[in-house]
């Protein structure tokens, strides 16, 4: 349902990392795919397909005044703690929310040029846990231990 035309976009997302709201991100991408494979015995046809293998992936994109902060809060060892990536979309028309629980940073870069463009760092996650869009995930998890991550 749309109020007044509004729909949610980048203006409208409140992205927080562990529980704080960081306003210099300028993009996040994040994906989530399930790899299945089909079997085959004698014959052409396939006879059923895997159950397969959840695969998430994400990136952010932040000012560097911003990702700066990040890292100096996460410390040290920055790329060894798990933090939840939340991001909020408020609009008119209702709030979304988005999570990336048990994120690890895999890769920081930094880019800078000439000209009136702010300076920018990227963020190359490895998620752990399943992506939640708005309450809705791609699988629904097991209920069995998991990977030793302390958030």
């Amino acid at each position: 349902m749309y109020i007044n035309g509004n729909t949610h976009n980048h203006a409208s997302a409140e992205v927080s990392f562990k529980g704080k709201v960081y306003l210099g991100v300028t993009a996040v991408n994040y994906n989530d795919e399930v790899e299945r494979e089909l079997v085959y015995g004698t014959g052409s046809e396939p006879l059923g397909v895997t159950k397969g293998v959840y695969k998430p992936n994400g990136d952010i994109e932040m000012l560097k005044t911003e990702s700066n902060r990040l890292i100096k809060e996460l410390g040290d060892g920055c790329g060894e703690q798990a933090i939840s990536v939340v991001i909020s979309y408020r609009e008119a028309s209702g709030t979304l929310v988005d999570t990336l629980k048990t994120c690890l940073i895999n890769k920081i870069e930094d880019a800078s040029q000439q000209g009136p463009s702010p300076n920018k760092t990227k963020l190359t996650l490895t998620i752990v846990d399943v992506i939640s869009r708005n309450g809705i995930r791609l699988i629904k998890p097991k209920d069995r231990p998991r990977v030793a991550i302390r958030p």
